[in-house]
């Protein structure tokens, strides 16, 4: 029923090592039409000569958001119901929009159709200002030739005119996934992108890319009008988190607009004999809260965060709900509900956008508990080996607790436990794991227990049938 033809495996994903995936759109376009140094001194000292989309030294004209990476591509049976229940569950956890990831496959524009519609009919009826935009995967979507620009521009032509569409700079926010080797038939990636963007669309766009190059190539890229960096989402090369790629890319941009991306994970485990991605991100140490109060600490230097993802299933990084169609991934995201790090995500979302401290917005004790359900030294004998990377997972259960008082929190899970004396506010908390065990949480106050739970399913294998290095997630 479904066609996989949009592989993962492409040269500029082997560069990267960031390939993409999804089931491989109704040619609908023209219905639609007719309806519708050091670190800290980087920022500093680092200042670069080129076409800028605003002042460097005036703050933003407009207003600092948080969106949702969204596969179209795992949308086949979706429709505007579908569409409906997402933008509004997305829409109650404070994310302002939806980045729609496309392909080149005919299906996805039907999908898509349908997004504006249900996000229309959202405002509308609901009340739910909630806006879409166009993200091209440039991974899968040809470039090489001056009339593949065609596609790009005809999505552009008809979707942006929609109230439901994302405007930033007052013009419509066009992004990619990757780019970075496209020609369009022009002899430099700059003349590309000029090409296809600047002549031949119906309208200008803010144009904010992500290129998987050295950020000092951005000064000479006068076709962009900002930069997202998608490899911001997890530490890499062995290091532990930090906001140096950021600064690197803020400071090469002079001032034109900066999208981070944040993500709670990052596993995948398909073999040879489908897409042959079998590897991990370095997704421990609370990664998604610590990247959350990172960009919260330097918003002044970000305009927009882009959760990393809402359903990419096939690399484990969702916060959305499990639906739609599933690129394979069944095996490791069964029972593996990631709806807690939305619930997260929200208390965040201030701190970014506002200002505002995450205390302020802790009204009652809640405890958000993730980790892998099987060691990371465990042998198995699944046909797909063991990812890469595994052998740096660390064997723990990662918490997050908030507190509208002082109070003892006890992490448990078999013979392992401990205590922590927490203040008021939101605290990290971890326990390391060594045996077949369940894990419990206890809130306890003035010698009382407030709060004893044992999550629904959060236990602890030694002996897993394959490897699964999925997280499991769990709220209070």
């Amino acid at each position: 029923m479904f066609s996989l033809a949009r592989c993962t495996f492409s040269a500029i994903a082997l560069l990267s090592l960031l390939p993409r995936h999804s089931f491989a759109r109704s040619l609908v376009f023209d219905d639609y039409a007719s309806r519708h140094t050091t670190p800290d001194a980087i920022l500093d000292t680092h200042n670069v000569t080129h076409h800028v989309a605003r002042d460097p030294d005036s703050p933003p004209t407009s207003p600092k958001l948080v969106v949702a990476h969204f596969m179209v591509g795992n949308t086949y049976p979706y429709v505007v119901d579908d569409w409906i229940r997402d933008i509004k569950l997305a829409s109650s956890k404070q994310i302002n929009a939806f980045a729609l990831n496309l392909g080149a496959d005919d299906w996805e524009i039907g999908r898509i159709a349908d997004a504006f519609k249900a996000a229309d009919r959202c405002d509308r009826e609901l009340g739910i200002s909630f806006k879409l935009f166009l993200s091209f995967d440039m991974s899968v979507i040809p470039c090489n030739h001056t009339e593949d620009a065609s596609l790009v521009r005809k999505y552009i032509n008809v979707f942006t005119s929609s109230d439901s569409y994302l405007m930033y700079h007052d013009k419509p926010l066009v992004s990619t996934y990757a780019g970075e080797s496209c020609t369009f038939g022009q002899d430099s990636l700059d003349k590309a992108w000029l090409h296809t963007l600047r002549t031949g669309a119906s309208r200008d766009v803010t144009f904010v890319p992500f290129f998987n190059m050295d950020p000092i190539g951005f000064g000479e890229l006068t076709s962009v009008d900002g930069i997202f960096n998608w490899n911001s989402g997890w530490p890499r090369d062995g290091k532990d988190l930090d906001f140096y790629s950021d600064q690197l890319h803020i400071s090469d941009l002079g001032g034109r607009v900066y999208m981070a991306a944040v993500s709670p994970w990052f596993f995948t485990h398909y073999g040879p004999d489908s897409y042959n991605k079998n590897w991990m991100y370095d997704s421990d140490k609370w990664l998604f809260a610590q990247r959350l109060e990172m960009l919260a600490e330097h918003r002044d230097h970000i305009d927009i965060i882009q959760v990393i993802s809402w359903n990419d299933f096939g690399e484990s990084h969702y916060v959305g709900p499990i639906e739609g169609a599933q690129p394979m991934s069944e095996s490791w995201t069964t029972g593996y509900d990631h709806t807690g790090f939305l619930e997260l995500l929200n208390y965040y979302v201030p701190a970014f956008t506002t200002g505002q401290d995450v205390s302020q917005s802790i009204a009652n004790d809640r405890v958000f508990l993730w980790g892998r359900l099987s060691p990371a030294g465990a042998t198995t004998d699944d046909p797909v080996p063991k990812p890469d990377g595994a052998k740096d997972a660390q064997d723990a259960v990662w918490g997050v607790v908030h507190l509208t008082e002082s109070a003892l929190v006890t992490l448990s899970c078999g013979s392992s436990s401990q205590t922590f004396p927490l203040d008021p506010g939101s605290s990290k908390i971890k326990l390391d794991l060594q045996e077949d065990c369940a894990v419990r949480a206890v809130i306890n106050k003035s010698g009382q227990n407030t709060m004893d739970w044992s999550p629904d399913g959060y236990k602890f294998n030694t002996h897993p049938s394959t490897y699964n290095f999925n997280c499991f997630v769990a709220v209070s």
